[in-house]
Protein backbone atom coordinates (compact mmCIF):
# COMPACT_ATOMS: atom_id res chain seq x y z
CA UNK A 1 0.00 0.00 0.00
CA UNK A 2 1.17 3.51 -0.82
CA UNK A 3 0.03 5.99 1.81
CA UNK A 4 0.38 9.75 2.00
CA UNK A 5 -0.23 11.59 5.26
CA UNK A 6 -1.14 15.25 4.81
CA UNK A 7 -0.17 17.62 7.62
CA UNK A 8 -1.19 21.22 7.02
CA UNK A 9 -0.18 22.45 10.49
CA UNK A 10 2.59 25.03 10.42
CA UNK A 11 3.75 24.02 13.89
CA UNK A 12 4.44 20.66 15.55
CA UNK A 13 1.17 19.39 17.01
CA UNK A 14 -0.44 16.28 18.46
CA UNK A 15 -2.06 15.66 15.06
CA UNK A 16 1.30 15.76 13.31
CA UNK A 17 2.82 13.49 15.96
CA UNK A 18 0.00 10.95 15.52
CA UNK A 19 0.59 10.86 11.76
CA UNK A 20 4.33 10.40 12.19
CA UNK A 21 3.74 7.46 14.55
CA UNK A 22 1.20 5.92 12.17
CA UNK A 23 3.52 6.40 9.19
CA UNK A 24 6.42 4.78 11.03
CA UNK A 25 4.20 1.84 12.00
CA UNK A 26 3.00 1.28 8.44
CA UNK A 27 6.53 1.67 7.10
CA UNK A 28 7.79 -0.96 9.55
CA UNK A 29 5.20 -3.32 8.08
CA UNK A 30 6.55 -2.79 4.56
CA UNK A 31 4.18 -0.12 3.25
CA UNK A 32 5.38 2.81 1.16
CA UNK A 33 4.56 5.91 3.21
CA UNK A 34 5.25 9.62 2.91
CA UNK A 35 4.24 12.70 4.84
CA UNK A 36 3.40 15.86 2.91
CA UNK A 37 3.83 19.06 4.89
CA UNK A 38 4.80 22.69 4.49
CA UNK A 39 8.27 23.57 3.30
CA UNK A 40 10.75 24.66 5.98
CA UNK A 41 8.41 24.26 8.94
CA UNK A 42 8.90 22.48 12.29
CA UNK A 43 6.79 19.57 11.06
CA UNK A 44 9.18 18.93 8.17
CA UNK A 45 12.15 18.89 10.54
CA UNK A 46 10.49 16.45 12.97
CA UNK A 47 9.33 14.14 10.17
CA UNK A 48 12.83 13.99 8.72
CA UNK A 49 14.23 13.18 12.18
CA UNK A 50 11.73 10.29 12.46
CA UNK A 51 13.13 8.65 9.30
CA UNK A 52 9.85 9.01 7.42
CA UNK A 53 10.10 10.24 3.83
CA UNK A 54 8.84 13.80 3.69
CA UNK A 55 7.42 15.61 0.69
CA UNK A 56 7.68 19.36 1.26
CA UNK A 57 4.88 21.42 -0.25
CA UNK A 58 4.65 25.18 -0.65
CA UNK A 59 2.38 26.61 2.01
CA UNK A 60 -0.74 28.05 0.47
CA UNK A 61 -3.45 30.06 2.18
CA UNK A 62 -6.27 28.65 0.06
CA UNK A 63 -7.72 25.16 -0.13
CA UNK A 64 -7.65 25.36 -3.93
CA UNK A 65 -3.96 26.24 -3.88
CA UNK A 66 -3.24 23.38 -1.49
CA UNK A 67 -5.16 20.99 -3.75
CA UNK A 68 -3.13 22.10 -6.75
CA UNK A 69 0.16 21.68 -4.87
CA UNK A 70 -0.93 18.26 -3.58
CA UNK A 71 -1.89 17.25 -7.13
CA UNK A 72 1.72 17.74 -8.18
CA UNK A 73 2.89 15.63 -5.23
CA UNK A 74 0.47 12.83 -6.14
CA UNK A 75 1.63 12.87 -9.77
CA UNK A 76 5.20 12.27 -8.58
CA UNK A 77 4.33 9.98 -5.64
CA UNK A 78 1.04 8.16 -6.37
CA UNK A 79 -0.90 7.08 -3.28
CA UNK A 80 -3.54 4.44 -2.67
CA UNK A 81 -4.78 6.33 0.38
CA UNK A 82 -4.37 9.87 1.73
CA UNK A 83 -4.81 10.46 5.45
CA UNK A 84 -6.07 13.88 6.60
CA UNK A 85 -7.26 15.52 9.81
CA UNK A 86 -9.36 18.52 8.85
CA UNK A 87 -12.24 19.28 6.50
CA UNK A 88 -10.00 21.61 4.50
CA UNK A 89 -7.36 18.86 4.14
CA UNK A 90 -10.09 16.43 3.06
CA UNK A 91 -11.33 18.83 0.39
CA UNK A 92 -7.79 19.50 -0.83
CA UNK A 93 -6.89 15.80 -0.91
CA UNK A 94 -10.05 14.67 -2.69
CA UNK A 95 -9.70 17.46 -5.25
CA UNK A 96 -6.02 16.67 -5.78
CA UNK A 97 -6.77 12.98 -6.26
CA UNK A 98 -9.43 13.82 -8.82
CA UNK A 99 -7.11 16.26 -10.64
CA UNK A 100 -4.27 13.73 -10.66
CA UNK A 101 -6.45 11.01 -12.16
CA UNK A 102 -6.35 8.93 -8.96
CA UNK A 103 -9.90 9.60 -7.78
CA UNK A 104 -10.58 5.90 -7.16
CA UNK A 105 -7.90 5.89 -4.43
CA UNK A 106 -10.01 8.00 -2.08
CA UNK A 107 -13.38 6.70 -3.12
CA UNK A 108 -14.11 9.98 -4.87
CA UNK A 109 -17.05 9.58 -7.25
Amino acid sequence: MRALFLVSDAEWSARARAFVLAARGLSARGHDVRIACGTKCPVQVRVAEADVPVVPMPRDASTAGSAWNLRAVLKEHPADVVFVHTDAEHLAASSALRFSGNAHAAGVR
